[in-house]
């Protein structure tokens, strides 16, 4: 039998106090916002979605106070987050998870399997939320998830702080990786990725005929998300740089890629690994022409 969720002590009747913290489409019901209406905020952007079936008011800042309190309206008291639940709920952006998701549902609730066993350690209490560490979680999407989605995750605790890089490593000797995290998986792991278009890129990138990149290179003033230097070649990912900033590139003899980011994610690895190859090889050329 599922426990029930945590209830909320105080009744919200009005709109511009229920937007101020995480609301589920009942309360929203008892404001007098019916499912259609609460939909329509949704893409007007005035709303958005912070998992299946909790909702927030835009510009409200979401802390982990705030995804805790989020998680209390829907789960038992004794259930535990596992997988992308328990990364959001340690700070991993939300995009950093729905590799492969549609986009706009929010954070997925994932819950331990009734009868399924915890390593000792593996788990702890955030804001009265009970939920696997930020290591066992990332261990968990590891196993589950694809090798894109899988990094682009991981990328997010890194770039959260949940996670530190050496934390995704064997602690020393013939210890194993930690909570079975592939080495091989670790090592594309970086957390100066901007967002998971740009981990799934770099991932794209490592597996072309190319030069190994330095993630996130400062030229001129700007941020370019990977980079070879000493070719002055790079890849950025679209509406992120202005168009003044690539033209300032260009005439420091920087041949600078801008790549849609949804395209990205849903382009074959292979389309994406050609068109790196042919325009650096043109780049080349031209710098020897």
């Amino acid at each position: 039998m599922t426990e029930a969720p945590v209830t909320r002590l105080t009744v919200v009747a009005d709109p511009s106090d229920l937007f101020g913290q995480p609301f589920t489409p009942a309360e929203a019901a008892a404001a007098g916002i019916g499912r259609a209406a609460l939909e329509r905020m949704v893409r007007r952007s005035s709303v958005v979605r912070l998992t299946r079936g909790v909702y927030l008011g835009a510009g409200v800042a979401i802390t982990q106070a705030v995804r805790a309190q989020a998680l209390g309206l829907i789960i038992g008291r004794r259930q535990t987050v596992v997988g992308r639940t328990a990364a959001w709920l340690h700070g991993c952006a939300a995009d950093a998870l729905l590799v492969g998701l549609e986009r706009g549902r929010g954070v997925p609730v994932e819950l331990r399997v009734p009868g399924e066993r915890l390593s000792p350690g593996s788990t702890v209490v955030v804001d009265g939320i009970r939920t696997t560490t930020a290591v066992a979680a990332a261990a968990d999407l590891t196993r589950r998830l694809s090798p894109e989605a899988a990094v682009a995750a991981l990328d997010g605790l890194l770039r959260c702080g949940a996670l530190g890089h050496r934390d995704l490593f064997p602690r020393g000797g013939s210890a194993p990786a930690p909570a079975g995290i592939p080495p091989e998986t670790a090592a594309r792991c970086d957390g100066r990725a901007d967002g998971p278009a740009e981990s799934v890129l770099r991932l794209h990138w490592l597996e072309a005929r190319l030069p190994t990149p330095s993630p996130s290179v400062l030229v001129g003033g700007g941020r370019i998300a990977l980079a070879l230097p000493v070719h002055r070649f790079g890849v950025v990912i679209a509406g992120r740089v202005p168009e003044e900033l690539r033209a300032g590139w260009s005439t420091r003899g920087w041949r600078v890629l801008a790549l849609d980011g949804e395209q990205v994610l849903r382009t074959d690895a292979a389309l994406v690994r050609a068109h790196l190859e042919r325009e650096f090889h043109q780049h080349l050329l031209s710098q020897v022409g």
